[in-house]
């Protein structure tokens, strides 16, 4: 029995027994609690099964020559598409969302045994059998595909997210931008840090801009060449850039490597930082009491 001819055969058995297939894989389903959405009751479940199987039947009536992909099939495998996004989106496991797929296949060659007994071709049960596991395990990679996609794509998302947090940029006065650094630094965030402060720089018009390393672990010769370039870039721009948050540490760990901070000026603390940027920028904070007082 060929792929086409199987492909057939599985069409005629829709056709026949579309309600007790339905009921089939559902009833495999329940039973091997294979849905997350079980859990929050029948109703996705229901929607989705049955869609699949119409879906399956006008992809098979369209064509059942695998090689001619018709707008069918494709609705077919963006319904698959549709199944595995919500499910990676929904904390699913890749086994959990192939599970769909895979119970249909009891019921399905159940009822194909019977079309095939009832038409005398049970000799055909085993051929029909493989291209029937054939069509199914084409669903289960296009879906694990999805999902792997829409997974990574959810990490990429996350990773943005996070990298932005970890590296905002404070307009903290007129002429003042502080961006305080937390965790540590490699290329690509060293980067993106670069990046982020020249951006803020020119939105600003900033004279001073303070890169606080508090919140750095370490500092060593890699993270003081990324410092070292944010700065000449911010000077290039015109912008006087700082180095905030060398505590003892800090200080200790960049003696014994030999680094050399070159013209950059660097402060113990973010308060002496700011110290001297309202010194560079002529700007002067005097205590409201003071000021009445004198």
């Amino acid at each position: 029995m060929t792929q086409e001819e199987t492909h057939r055969a599985i069409l005629a058995t829709i056709d026949a027994q579309e309600g007790a297939l339905l009921e089939g894989w559902l009833d495999v389903q329940r039973r091997h609690e294979m849905r997350p959405e079980l859990a929050h009751g029948e109703v996705v479940l229901h929607r989705q099964s049955t869609a699949f199987i119409k879906l399956l039947a006008l992809a098979l009536r369209s064509s059942c020559a695998p090689e001619h992909v018709t707008d069918e099939w494709r609705r077919l495998f963006d319904l698959v598409s549709e199944v595995a996004t919500n499910q990676a989106r929904g904390g699913a496991t890749v086994v959990e969302t192939n599970a769909f797929l895979s119970a249909i296949k009891r019921p399905l060659l159940d009822q194909l045994a019977t079309y095939l007994l009832g038409a005398g071709e049970i000799d055909k049960l085993a051929d029909a059998g493989w291209w029937t596991s054939v069509l199914i395990d084409e669903l289960i990679n296009h879906a694990t595909t999805t999902y792997i996609d829409e997974r990574d794509a959810t990490i990429r998302r996350q990773r943005a997210d996070l990298a932005e947090l970890s590296t905002p940029v404070l307009h903290l006065w007129e002429d003042i931008i502080v961006m305080p650094l937390v965790g540590t630094l490699d290329s690509r965030r060293a980067q993106g840090v670069m990046d982020e402060l020249l951006a803020s720089v020119e939105t600003h018009s900033a004279k001073v801009a303070i890169l606080d390393i508090t919140g750095v672990p370490t500092v060593d010769t890699l993270v003081a060449q990324h410092l070292f370039k944010t700065a000449a870039a911010a000077r290039l721009m015109g912008t006087e850039c700082l180095i905030s948050g060398v505590g003892a540490q800090i200080a200790r760990t960049i003696v014994e490597l030999g680094i050399d901070f070159g013209h950059i000026p660097t402060r113990s603390s973010l308060r002496a930082a700011l110290t001297t940027a309202f010194s560079l920028t002529h700007s002067k904070v005097v205590r409201v009491d003071d000021e009445a007082g004198s």
